[in-house]
């Protein structure tokens, strides 16, 4: 589980740990593209991430949005100070054309590299600034985006360049859009896989298999008992 699998010609040439969504915040399941890569990229929290974790109750929670280095901007992409406008709600910040902007840097979400991904949800393929999660088994522990533990080599086998290339592109140390020609990119949730000629069967962690247990056990024994 919490794997991502990249298929060239029908065959599988990438795998990767990934962080996925929470049981709160789940990952959706969908069918889209990736569009576009960006290196060092600013990140800008959707409405749900405002919701639950800026504004929480309602009024804004000063201490996360300073934890997060979120910087305030206006509708012309100009910086402005908190001291400045009053931004007490939700409400506010919309009424007044402004938004979060967490700048690229070592404390952004996104890590170093963002892949996008053309959909309704602010979902993304990306790196993080909590690696060490990676090392955890359970990995439903993100807002719902899915974060990459080897963003490099996803990156290079995206744009055709080597790892190395994609390495020089990141200690520039600015940020920069390349544009891809669309690359179909599927989430799914599957709690049975084949590991090594073995079926093996992980957590529901989102609950929406619903099998008794002694049938989910007899299942596996069958699948893996020998002929």
């Amino acid at each position: 589980g919490y794997t991502l699998r990249a298929y060239e010609g029908g065959k599988r040439v990438f795998e990767s740990r990934v962080v996925v969504g929470s049981a709160a915040r789940q990952t959706p399941l969908m069918k889209t593209n990736m569009t576009a890569i960006v290196f060092h990229p600013s990140w800008s929290p959707p409405k749900t991430i405002l919701a639950k974790d800026i504004f929480r109750n309602g009024e804004i929670h000063s201490k996360t949005v300073a934890r997060m280095g979120l910087q305030l901007i206006d509708a012309k992409g100009k910086k402005v100070s908190m001291d400045e406008v009053q931004i007490a709600k939700q409400s506010d910040l919309v009424e007044g054309g402004y938004r979060f902007m967490q700048p690229a840097g070592d404390r952004n979400a996104l890590g170093r590299l963002k892949f996008d991904l053309d959909n309704p949800h602010s979902i993304y393929l990306h790196d993080t600034n909590h690696r060490e999660l990676f090392g955890r088994q359970s990995r439903a522990m993100s807002s719902g985006c899915i974060r990459v533990d080897s963003f490099r080599e996803l990156a290079a086998w995206v744009t055709g360049k080597s790892v190395a290339e994609i390495d020089q592109e990141l200690l520039n140390r600015r940020t920069r859009r390349l544009s891809l020609e669309k690359i179909p990119v599927y989430t799914v949730y599957w709690i049975a896989d084949v590991n090594q000629g073995k079926t093996v069967f992980s957590r529901d962690i989102y609950a929406r298999v619903r099998l008794p247990k002694k049938a989910v056990a007899e299942s596996v024994t069958k699948a893996n008992a020998k002929p």
